[in-house]
């Protein structure tokens, strides 16, 4: 049978998936630490977000 993806690849790919989860996990629970009881946690999975996509749209959570 002929794979379509390498092994090797997939492997990688399912590592850059995770690595990917955790970072937006990561950033989420630090902007919900942040912005506090204030902070919704759709606004605070959403602001890693426009970062790593780099869409970089606005602040949604006030930092200061």
């Amino acid at each position: 049978m002929v794979e379509l993806i390498p092994r090797e690849v997939r492997r990688k790919l399912g590592w850059s998936g995770l690595l990917l989860l955790a970072i937006l996990a990561v950033g989420t629970i630090g902007y919900r630490v942040i912005g506090g009881a204030g902070a919704w946690l759709v606004a605070c999975l959403y602001m890693p977000f426009i970062t790593v996509a780099t869409i970089g749209s606005g602040e949604v959570i006030d930092l200061t």
